[in-house]
């Protein structure tokens, strides 16, 4: 970890801000599961270095093996894909 945040901050991007975004499972009731949830957050990349914000890490950390379905993590500025167009480009 300590590693981790000396080399953030030497290159000077421990304030950069990333979005990370993921699905969460909608929950069963009565027998029938809900909506799936798409859920963000903006963190800068020393306070996930740092574990300030354990919300995010938390879903770092169960990945898709719990209740998230899937995991996408992008810079500033870029111009993210929808996760629809991308399957549908994988199966064509």
């Amino acid at each position: 970890g300590d590693d981790l945040v000396d080399a953030l901050r030497t290159c000077e991007i421990s304030n950069r801000h990333v979005c990370v975004k993921w699905w969460k499972l909608g929950r069963w009731v009565y027998g029938y599961r809900g909506r799936d949830e798409l859920l963000f957050r903006w963190v800068s990349l020393g306070d996930l270095a740092t574990e300030e914000d354990g919300s995010v890490l938390g879903v770092l950390r169960r990945g898709t093996i719990h209740e998230v379905l899937r995991v996408q993590i992008s810079a500033v500025g870029h111009k993210s894909i929808p996760w629809s167009y991308q399957v549908t480009q994988r199966l064509e």
